[in-house]
């Protein structure tokens, strides 16, 4: 990204951290269609680019089946 050298092993430690706090989104989302709610907010702006860049950096973790919640908000 950006023309920068990743460090894959720093990459993986920041994927394992996110892992609890998708669990936890997706016990949130479980309860209601957003972030904040049932309706779309500031909030859910916040999380959509974020979602992007770890796409583009390679990770499929917001695709994991075992967080469907999670998956049907991304």
């Amino acid at each position: 990204y950006l023309g920068l050298t990743p460090d894959q092993a720093v990459f993986d430690k920041h994927i394992a951290n996110l892992g609890p706090k998708l669990d936890a989104y997706d016990v949130i989302l479980s309860k209601q269609k957003y972030v904040a709610g049932n309706e779309f907010t500031l909030a859910d702006l916040f999380h959509l680019p974020y979602g992007w860049l770890l796409a583009a950096a390679g990770s499929q973790i917001l695709y994991d089946e075992s967080r469907p919640n999670v998956v049907r908000y991304e």
